[in-house]
């Protein structure tokens, strides 16, 4: 069974490279099915080959009785709802979304549950009968704002200036920007502080790595031209 299920999984893995995403959501779905039915058909031929009865032992020991009246109705629901997330293109593999707060990569949609891993690499496993109210975030692209309060004393036309001048050159030092970044003027002003923000647009896969980038840049950017910023 290991070999079937060793070769099975690697034409599995063949055929999704060669098939674009929602087919490859598809066929991760009925891989599953396959899977179950290659090891409950080696689980029969076992008792085949001990001269057992499959079918009638498992009656008369009556866990299909058992499976029935406890669970039966989960995994119909959950095989039904799978068909449905495969077809209705809510989601695919490699989509990021959020479900009830937890934001994640799709890892695999299988049979009975849809698996998530967040950007922390930890993995969580959603019976695909509870996935609902979903936020996908691969449908379009997040836009990054950062605030920057400058101290009183800091000539607002100057950092302006700086900023138009040097924003361009810090958007092409970072390939994962889509748009931006980009003054966009003050936003708040108090007794001797004013607000500024500069804001980037990028895909949700990139949007950690762009608001680390854009943080650390203009910070540079800011110290080494002698401008304070709180």
């Amino acid at each position: 069974m290991a070999l079937a299920l060793l070769v099975f999984g690697l034409v599995t893995d063949i055929i999704c490279a060669l098939l674009q995403k929602r087919s490859e959501t598809i066929w991760r779905l009925v891989s599953s099915f396959i899977q179950y039915f290659i090891v409950l058909a080696f689980v029969f031929s076992a008792f085949d080959s001990l001269g057992l009865d499959g079918r009638a032992l498992l009656a008369s020991v009556g866990i299909l009785s058992l499976a029935v009246s406890m669970g039966a109705q989960s995994l119909v629901t959950d095989v039904l709802a799978g068909i449905t997330i495969a077809f209705s293109d809510e989601y695919q593999i490699d989509d990021y979304i959020d479900v009830n707060g937890f934001r994640g990569w799709v890892q695999d949609i299988g049979i009975r549950s849809t698996v998530l891993v967040n950007n922390d690499g930890n993995l969580k496993h959603f019976n695909n009968r509870d996935m609902r109210n979903i936020l996908n975030l691969s449908r379009r692209n997040c836009s990054y704002t950062i605030n920057i309060t400058l101290a009183g004393d800091q000539p607002l036309k100057e950092v302006e200036a700086l900023l138009r001048r040097e924003l361009p050159r810090i958007g092409q030092s970072i390939p994962e920007i889509i748009e931006g970044p980009e003054y966009r003027g003050v936003v708040e002003f108090t007794a001797g502080d004013v607000t500024i923000a500069i804001s980037a647009v990028s895909t949700e896969r990139n949007y950690g790595k762009v608001r680390r980038s854009i943080n650390r840049a203009i910070w540079l950017l800011l110290e080494e031209n002698g401008v304070a910023a709180k």
